[in-house]
């Protein structure tokens, strides 16, 4: 079988393991804010702790999944997160306090942080040199389709037998889905993957810089603002989206149908942008999502006429995912895949951070003043200064700190093994 077709059954195995692991986890949390907080007695920032949880705890799945990349194959990681998160949807179904639920909740997140976009995304960037635009833009369509079709599924879940179903039934496709396709993936394409790491020629080579090397420039400053920012809008926006929409008239079919047509629409933004990104540079494509995104968020605040709604939906549902598609093109393309790893498992940790505080600010700003329209406004503000910063990355190439370490190229940590 030709390399491309190795590449391209790749990205479709990859795709796969992000519809499970991040589809069931993320996009359908805000589904269960209500029915949690009827059943312990919370308030909308009390129950948003179940989404900030899930993000403290990628935070740290994302460190050890960085970690990991180092010293053992991308497709373990997958796996250790898999089962992480399998049995904490178990957890979270059987919980019988809050505290216990909020736990299994950052469990849940722990298990996508390492198992889901930082492996699948060192892979696809692993197989694909020219095109990767377009091939992580495929792989990472699986945050939304896969959210689109959880969100109909956790609704009716809950909607039929309970919140507590909509955990529990969520760990039977990573059993019987993620680990038969890890089983069958390739992390390295066989022209790396079969030859002792002494006997692989310099073609072979990966360029980036070191960690240290990272730090000292601004490209890496600006990729962990841009995935703050993003994270608190991400976090913020999607999981008091099906509250917010009930509180302006929605029913709860209205609210998930709502929800599943953003996530469905980000596949098509994911894909749009990522052809973009081969063409225009990943820095404007993800610039130009930005811009997008603020606007949606913006025509949110009117959402209670259809002549808001609609076009409210379709801004938000081109951007809401995309930049977890274009945030690690961002990375390859200024800092490099030489420790991908540690340079993303870091800047995650700003994405992450933003994830929890989003949920929980947009929490606190209802209860404090019975809206949500401070928080959609300062959202806006942040996707703006976000769309700006980014534009000021440079390629690997233009980097100072590249200029030192092209005399001392070294193999891809994974790559040694």
């Amino acid at each position: 079988m030709k390399r491309s077709q190795l590449a391209w059954m790749t990205v479709a195995g990859l795709w796969l393991v992000v519809v499970v692991l991040f589809g069931s986890a993320i996009p359908p949390r805000g589904l269960y804010i209500e029915p949690v907080s009827q059943v312990f007695h919370t308030t909308r920032a009390g129950a948003s702790l179940l989404s900030s949880a899930a993000s403290v705890g990628m935070c740290l799945g994302s460190l050890v999944a960085g970690w990991l990349l180092g010293w053992v194959d991308a497709r373990w990681a997958i796996l250790l997160g898999a089962t992480i998160e399998g049995l904490s949807f178990v957890l979270a179904s059987q919980a019988t306090t809050f505290s216990l639920l909020v736990g299994a909740n950052g469990l849940i997140g722990a298990g996508v942080g390492i198992g889901a976009l930082i492996p699948v995304s060192f892979i696809v960037g692993n197989w694909f040199k020219k095109g990767s635009g377009v091939a992580m833009a495929v792989a990472m369509t699986g945050t939304s389709l896969g959210g689109s079709a959880m969100v109909m599924a956790v609704n009716f879940f809950i909607s039929r037998w309970g919140w507590r179903a909509g955990y529990g039934l969520l760990a039977l496709p990573i059993a019987l889905v993620v680990a038969p396709t890890v089983a069958l993936l390739r992390s390295l394409p066989p022209a790396q993957s079969s030859l002792p790491a002494v006997e692989r020629p310099a073609a072979l080579e990966v360029s980036g810089l070191d960690l240290g090397k990272a730090l000292e420039t601004r490209e890496f400053w600006i990729i962990a603002l841009g995935q703050f920012l993003y994270g608190c809008v991400a976090g913020g926006v999607l999981s008091h989206l099906p509250p917010y929409l009930a509180g302006i008239g929605y029913g709860a079919t209205s609210t998930a149908a709502v929800v599943s047509v953003v996530l469905g629409l980000n596949s098509v933004g994911k894909i749009a942008l990522g052809f973009a990104a081969d063409r225009i540079g990943s820095a404007r494509a993800l610039a130009f999502s930005f811009l997008a995104e603020a606007i949606g968020v913006a025509l949110l605040l009117g959402a209670g006429r259809t002549v808001f709604l609609v076009p409210a939906v379709f801004c938000y549902g081109l951007s809401w995912g995309t930049p977890l598609a274009l945030l690690p093109l961002l990375t390859i393309y200024s800092l490099g895949l030489r420790h991908y790893g540690a340079i993303s498992g870091l800047t995650n940790i700003a994405f992450f951070a933003g994830n929890a505080m989003g949920p929980w600010a947009a929490g606190r700003t209802f209860d404090a003043s019975g809206s949500y329209t401070g928080a959609f406004v300062g959202m806006v503000l942040a996707l703006v200064v976000t769309s700006l910063t980014v534009l000021a990355c440079r390629r690997l190439e233009l980097t100072p700190a590249h200029a030192s370490s092209r005399s001392e190229p070294v193999l891809a940590e994974s790559a040694r093994r």
